[in-house]
């Protein structure tokens, strides 16, 4: 029934009250009927033809209208189809075996949407993020995936290679051969790619010779090369010669390739977006250390500048991450970071120089007047938010220390310095 039947229906009843749009349109038919000029909005002939469509139904819609609804008791609904004396429609759809119903819910309760294992998943959501978080990566792909004898590769763009970061199993010949070029070999090119490579086949295998000892090399039969990519760049590599054949029944270059990108979204997060803040520093060629210093004590005289030599020890501070990894990490590596960070910090001051591994040499001669605790306080600061393994409410670092000396109070030339400073 329209609005315009229900309008002459209420206009008739006027003991009915119409409210909205249906009291609008009985105004507009009293307004009608008022109007005595010779022209109409409505003419009575086009009321009568929509009368005269609806006349069948007027008598049936007027009861309709004011008719109560009729209240229905829950408990009078049939249930079933042969509770309400009817037979039940036959409806045609592929039947649902209840092993595939199991094998579904079973798919659900023990892997996400990505394919990852929650449990896997996790643990590496679980893991903060600095500098040394692909070690604890790697620590935690080796307890959860059975990796015996593997190492989590980060690129140096420096050298152009590959080099082990953090690993397992393998012998020092093989940590210190461990560099992989770009495109040395088309297996490799694969993984820079993209793909999860298990390599094999004996002459595919031999091509990796050279980056393991004969000792370590003879005893691979299986090499399994998944890359870690972030838009598009290859930031990391997950190489593996030794560990479980599957875990959950699942291969294991299939259960790396689910998790690929969460390592690598992990790694870049608590790495590379870090490490690209910091200011790319050649480091300057050192021929002798007292030449050099020298150099920079002439340089400072020339320019109104102090000259300060500061001796930096954090060869027991690496240590310390180190053991906090389990012993996964390369010390070496680590140093490398360490220097990254120190050059991009002391640029506009001065330079710096590794004399060892963890211990570092810091000329100072670029500034009038250092503030030598402001300096050591930023040192300390700057070291803490780059690692997650060390309290970073702390006011100092364990393993961190560090002396200095003034030219000329404690030395008229570079030889007196560095023998008072060591």
């Amino acid at each position: 029934m329209g609005l315009l039947d229900k309008a002459l229906i209420l206009s008739k009843d006027k003991t009915s009250e119409a409210k909205g749009l249906l009291q609008k349109t009985i105004s507009v038919l009293d307004s009608i009927e008022s109007v005595k000029t010779t022209v109409s909005l409505v003419t009575q002939e086009e009321l009568d033809i929509l009368s005269a469509k609806n006349k069948k139904h007027k008598e049936h819609s007027e009861k309709q209208l004011f008719k109560k609804p009729v209240s229905v008791k829950p408990a009078s609904v049939p249930l079933t189809w042969s509770e309400a004396h009817k037979s039940a429609p036959q409806y045609h759809s592929p039947t649902v075996e209840k092993k595939e119903v199991d094998n579904l819910l079973e798919s659900e309760d023990s892997k996400d949407d990505s394919g990852i294992s929650p449990a896997i998943l996790k643990e590496i959501q679980s893991i903060e993020e600095g500098i040394e978080t692909p070690a604890f990566l790697f620590a935690m792909l080796k307890s959860k995936l059975g990796i015996t004898k593997g190492a989590l590769l980060l690129y140096d763009p420096l050298k152009m290679v590959f080099a082990p970061w953090a690993s397992s199993g393998y012998d020092t010949t093989t940590m210190h051969r461990l560099r992989i070029p770009l495109g040395f070999s088309e297996s490799f090119n694969e993984t820079a790619e993209g793909k999860t490579v298990v390599v094999t086949e004996e002459q595919k295998l031999k091509e990796y010779k050279p980056f393991f000892s004969n000792r370590e090399f003879n005893l691979i039969s299986r090499l399994i090369i998944a890359p870690l990519l972030y838009k598009n760049k290859l930031v990391s590599i997950l190489l593996i010669t030794e560990a479980a054949e599957e875990t959950d029944n699942e291969p294991l270059d299939v259960i790396i390739s689910n998790i690929s990108s969460q390592l690598t979204q992990k790694i870049y997060n608590a790495r590379e977006k870090k490490m690209q803040l910091l200011k790319k520093i050649e480091p300057e060629e050192l021929e002798s250390l007292e030449n050099t210093i020298d150099k920079h004590i002439t340089y400072a005289l020339e320019k109104g500048n102090s000259f300060v030599l500061v001796l930096l020890k954090l060869s027991d501070f690496i240590k310390s991450i180190a053991s906090g990894t389990s012993s996964l990490i390369d010390p070496f590596r680590l140093s490398e970071d360490i220097t990254k960070i120190l050059q991009s910090l002391f640029y506009n001051m001065g330079n710096i120089f590794e004399i060892e591994s963890g211990v570092f040499i810091i000329s100072l001669f670029k500034i009038k007047n250092p503030d030598m605790e402001l300096i050591f306080d930023q040192t300390t600061y700057t070291i803490k938010q780059f690692f997650n393994s060390i309290d970073r409410e702390a006011t100092a670092v364990p393993g961190i220390q560090y002396s200095y000396k003034m030219y000329p109070k404690n030395g008229k030339n570079s030889k007196e310095l560095i023998a008072d400073l060591m």
